[in-house]
């Protein structure tokens, strides 16, 4: 890229003999860094270090030599004034090397790796790019048996912000290794809309590891959508064997809403490994834990699928639309909430349990009085034939009132 002090790709495939511990380009003081659209292969541990931000053009591409330590830490704002961020286009392999992205003063050591204590931030607001603390636009991230790391944060109350952005077909996508993100907000009272991280038309897969997704927005008013995770446009986590848990928190709004599904082809799977939603509302008149408001998939061949939601005001904890699907297939289905709004369909072989999060919580079926409500359509429509049982209900709920439903499979009241 351009800058006072160039390093051609010659110099890390070439000059820099491989053999290093690891090799720092900047420092916390560094002014922006940038990563041109010639192809650059290294061959040790390599740190992009920079006060302000890392921008990698666009058709870049950093590859670590296969066979090689070839880890990657992106390090920005290494000030931690809350002013510099991660901004990813074209491609990164790291060839089994691990992948961190974030900020901050401090140090800490992650895999081996010395890192930054903070998140990568954007002070830079919204507008047609949608700045966020790490973005990935059109970027796909690769590090095979590697781990990936991403830390993102915005800083900015007054227009679009965002913790973590992927968007325009980014992947982040690992064989073994495990993928964290940990994405948040600014606090204070927002001027505009605030997301902790929001998925559009991109992927985040690994075959057996894990994925980790916790997503926060920390506004404390003045906005009217802050939703903590938001999957939209045939947005996609795909895992295997390894677990899929995605945290969302919404801040204060209206929709504040913990994790938000919007438009359809969005899918969050896995083979064996369970999957686990848990969305927490924020202060919001309308805000749900977690608000599938479209055809939403999420299915497992015989992983455990746990779904549990906390709502405020006139939102409820766990929401479904029509058109959507959730099915653990030889696995068992939990959905945990003091309200629920029931649309799509439920299904599997393994067990169904729907159960209040809060003891004491009342149970009305079948239009009775109770707190978590299941109408009858629920049973006849969005309870699909086939579970082993149904248990509503568990040792620390309050009263079940029933009235009158048909159920399809083995109920039982507790």
């Amino acid at each position: 890229g351009t800058g006072t002090l160039s390093l051609l790709p010659s110099y890390f495939s070439t000059n820099f003999t491989n053999g290093f511990s690891n090799i720092t380009v900047g420092s916390a003081t560094a002014g922006n860094l940038s990563v041109g659209t010639n192809a650059l292969t290294y061959n040790d541990p390599l740190t992009l270090k920079t006060a302000g931000n890392i921008v990698f053009s666009s058709g870049a591409s950093l590859t670590g030599t296969a066979g090689q330590n070839a880890s990657l830490v992106l390090w920005s704002d290494a000030d931690a004034s809350g002013d510099g961020r991660t901004y990813l286009r074209g491609s990164v392999s790291t060839n089994d090397g691990h992948i961190w992205a974030g900020g901050g003063s401090g140090s800490a050591t992650w895999n081996g790796l010395t890192v930054g204590d903070g998140y990568a931030a954007s002070n830079q607001g919204g507008g047609t790019d949608y700045y966020a603390g790490v973005q990935l636009n059109g970027a796909t991230l690769s590090s095979g048996a590697g781990n990936i790391w991403l830390k993102g944060e915005s800083t900015k109350l007054n227009s679009v912000d965002l913790g973590v952005l992927m968007w325009y077909t980014s992947k982040i996508e690992t064989t073994s290794g495990a993928i964290q993100v940990d994405a948040r907000t600014a606090t204070g009272s927002a001027e505009s809309d605030q997301y902790g991280m929001y998925i559009y038309t991109s992927e985040i897969k690994s075959t057996t590891g894990t994925i980790d997704i916790n997503s926060s927005v920390r506004s404390t008013g003045g906005t009217t959508n802050g939703a903590g995770l938001w999957l939209s446009g045939s947005a996609k986590i795909t895992g295997g064997s390894g677990n899929v848990t995605l945290t969302g928190t919404g801040g204060a709004a209206s929709n504040a809403n913990g994790i938000y599904e919007y438009s359809s082809g969005n899918t969050i799977s896995t083979t064996s490994g369970a999957i686990s939603l848990t969305g927490n509302a924020g202060v919001g008149s309308t805000a749900s834990g977690i608000d599938f408001s479209s055809n939403i998939n999420v299915t497992s061949t015989s992983g455990n699928i746990t779904l549990t939601g906390t709502g405020y005001g006139s939102g409820v904890g766990i929401k479904t639309a029509s058109g959507g699907t959730i099915n653990p297939g030889s696995g068992a289905l939990s959905l945990i909430s003091d309200k629920v709004t029931l649309g799509g369909t439920l299904s599997g072989t393994g067990s169904l349990t729907v159960k209040p999060l809060n003891s004491g919580t009342t149970v009305g079926l079948g239009g009775a009085t109770g707190t978590l409500q299941l109408t009858a359509a629920n049973f006849s429509t969005q309870l699909t034939d086939g579970f082993s049982s149904i248990t509503v209900g568990s040792a620390n709920t309050g009263k079940i009132t029933t009235g009158s439903v048909t159920a399809k499979d083995h109920l039982i009241l507790q």
